[in-house]
């Protein structure tokens, strides 16, 4: 009896019809995910969930998720506790590795804090 080998073809992506496997892929595939949705996206749902597994894979000690910082800034100003709170919990967990990123993200900080101090702002 001859054993019989089936080839497994794994299922197509939609980038460009290659699979993502490397780290890379994960952090672009996770910016792409940050990215989308637009007007389309109510109340910041696709962002919301793309916040998450980038949380989770930074508690897991994934040091690559410090490649989004630039788009984690860029999510800083939505008007959402939420998003807000994860973004901050990234900032603090990598303003140490990218300091000259983190930077950047004094000028939003700035404006959410005076926004608070002087009783506006509703998330």
């Amino acid at each position: 009896m001859t054993a019989m080998f089936l080839a497994y073809m794994p299922p197509r992506s939609i980038y460009d019809g290659t699979r993502l496997n490397n780290i890379q892929g994960k952090v672009a595939e996770l910016r792409l995910e940050l990215n989308s949705g637009g007007k389309k996206d109510k109340n910041y749902a696709g962002k919301k969930i793309a916040l998450k597994k980038i949380v989770a894979n930074m508690t897991m000690s994934n040091n690559d998720m410090v490649a989004l910082f630039p788009d984690i800034i860029g999510c800083m100003g939505i008007q959402s506790l939420e998003i807000k709170k994860m973004c901050f919990l990234f900032l603090v967990n990598y303003a140490r590795m990218r300091p000259e990123i983190a930077v950047k993200a004094i000028p939003v900080l700035e404006h959410v804090s005076s926004k608070y101090s002087n009783g506006g702002g509703s998330g």
